[in-house]
């Protein structure tokens, strides 16, 4: 009689100790989907916004009456006072221009 309630105890001590881990676990995986994964425009706004660091390369077309020139331009930024901007290409133009704020 002893074992049994023994063994129903341990079962018992399992199956709650599996839900609170699952329960952890959603709870964690909730938060860490929220950040950047907005679907109104306001918190596509906020999250621009609240950006501490950021660093992207682009390439851009100029398109004039007379002709079409292409760039390639690495930014970066970092919160609070230090941007930058490169021009890679074309070779011509090609300079840096680092920046405090």
């Amino acid at each position: 009689m002893l074992k049994n309630k023994k063994k129903f105890l341990i079962i018992i001590f399992t199956i709650i100790l599996i839900i609170f881990l699952i329960i952890i676990f959603f709870k964690n995986t909730a938060k860490i989907s929220k950040i950047g994964n907005t679907n109104t425009s306001q918190g596509m706004v906020d999250d621009i916004l609240n950006l501490k660091n950021y660093e992207i390369t682009a390439n851009i077309e100029i398109e004039s009456n007379k002709n079409k020139n292409k760039y390639i331009i690495k930014q970066k930024y970092i919160s609070p006072d230090f941007y930058s901007q490169e021009i890679l290409e074309p070779e011509n133009v090609k300079r840096n221009n680092n920046n405090k704020k």
